[in-house]
């Protein structure tokens, strides 16, 4: 199993996406990057340390990977608000459920901008 990791880790850090692009936007719908996604379940369902050189090495190539592997090092004025939405990621939203600085984004967003999707997972994770 650890060989398998290994070699998952290797091929995402290899990949040639561009630096920190996560999804991309085309017109009116967002083509989601699923490796990333993928890898953060993997690493979160499995409890696999995050600490692991490898993961480290991976922070700096996604910002979403540091949001929610790293989210203490994380600057969460780059969180893209759709990253809650676009993907089932309630695995994830226990690492970043208690940072008050997304929380009052969501809420802000809300408020300007009602999404009954982002709602939901406010009241139910961050409220």
């Amino acid at each position: 199993m650890k060989n398998f990791f290994n070699e998952y880790v290797s091929f995402l850090k290899n990949l040639n996406y561009s630096n920190k692009i996560d999804f991309m936007k085309e017109e009116n719908t967002k083509r989601v990057n699923l490796r990333y996604f993928q890898f953060i379940h993997l690493v979160n369902s499995l409890n696999i340390n995050k600490q692991y050189e490898g993961i480290n090495e991976l922070k700096e190539k996604s910002l979403i990977i540091k949001a929610f592997l790293f989210p203490n090092e994380f600057d969460f004025n780059q969180f893209d608000l759709d990253w809650l939405t676009l993907r089932d990621v309630k695995l994830l939203y226990k690492e970043i459920r208690g940072n008050k600085m997304l929380k009052d984004k969501i809420a802000k967003s809300l408020k300007y901008n009602y999404n009954e999707n982002l709602a939901k997972i406010f009241l139910k994770y961050f409220a």
